[in-house]
């Protein structure tokens, strides 16, 4: 694998005067997602034929915005489309960043890691004749109908078994109330893999530059779903420092510190030797950790981002 950085860090790009995670690629845009993705995977494998990824992603665009037949257009505001082409870009990176520490990701398997991280949340997206509610009532069913989609879909169009059961076993790690030692991987690769994924669906909630405006919509979601003892918002907020803590167990000690791979691909990709994940969450959690000791009753006023969804 050559290691290439991408033109714009050399070229004065204004990633290079600040180095902040949301301004490398512009995730509002899904195709912006997509184009990054396969540059990445390129670098990893230059002879993979994406045709598999590109396709697969076209589908879960037209799936979250209601033109993919038999579903209704996502109707979650925190698991949205943007979650997933975020966690989508992370895993990629995560991949890359493997690879250039000496794993000996196979094409295939890259390939169905990043399938993988596409399908990971479309459980929470609500069938055509479902018509109550939102798919937040969907949340703690939303792992197994993210698996049954995906292997409908998987098999519809002739993917092998073994292929269906190693995105299945990725998938089935992001669920915090499993044990990942709990699943049976058939490979090495494919428990690192699954470990990949989890660490990329909890930055990429975390290190979003709007984290802290979505949190609302997350309140809403356990509020629907019946999952939550938060009385209030500013009950989730408070608890998600403690989630923070947390999260950065469950990396370093359930996922075996999978996210060190990180500044390996910053590095080779953007000349930016750090962990730019990590730098986000903590910018995040500085602030929120502000807000809560100045004034947290008022702590709208300073949520100050514009939150598309």
């Amino acid at each position: 694998m050559k290691p290439s950085r991408h033109p714009a860090a050399r070229a004065g790009n204004p990633a290079d005067r600040v180095p902040q995670l949301s301004l490398l690629v512009d995730m509002d845009r899904p195709v912006h997602v997509l184009q990054e993705t396969q540059a990445i995977s390129l670098m990893i494998h230059p002879d993979t034929d994406l045709k598999p990824v590109k396709t697969l992603f076209k589908d879960i665009v037209d799936l979250f915005n209601g033109n993919f037949p038999g579903y209704q257009a996502c109707s979650t505001g925190y698991h949205n489309l943007k979650h997933t082409t975020d966690t989508t870009l992370a895993m990629t990176r995560l991949i890359h960043g493997a690879c250039l520490a000496g794993s000996k990701f196979t094409g295939r398997n890259m390939l169905l890691g990043i399938m993988a991280a596409l399908f990971h949340d479309v459980g929470y997206i609500k069938e055509a004749s479902d018509l109550i509610g939102t798919g937040a009532k969907l949340t703690a069913v939303h792992i197994p109908r993210s698996i049954q989609f995906m292997t409908r879909y998987l098999s519809d169009r002739g993917y092998a078994r073994q292929d269906v059961q190693f995105i299945q076993n990725a998938i089935e790690c992001t669920d915090l109330n499993k044990a990942v030692d709990t699943i049976r991987f058939n490979e090495e690769q494919g428990e690192l893999t699954g470990k990949m994924l989890a660490a990329a669906d909890l930055l990429a909630q975390t290190a979003d530059r709007n984290y802290l405006e979505k949190l609302p919509f997350l309140f809403a979601e356990f509020k629907e779903a019946g999952l939550t003892d938060y009385k209030t918002e500013l009950d989730l907020f408070k608890e998600s420092l403690r989630f923070n803590q947390s999260m950065t167990q469950r990396l370093e000690v359930d996922l075996d510190g999978i996210n060190r791979f990180l500044p390996n691909h910053f590095e080779v990709r953007w000349d930016i030797p750090k962990d730019m994940y990590q730098d986000s969450i903590d910018k995040s959690i500085q602030y929120l950790s502000s807000i809560l000791t100045q004034d947290p009753e008022n702590y709208p006023v300073f949520l100050r981002r514009k939150n598309g969804i």
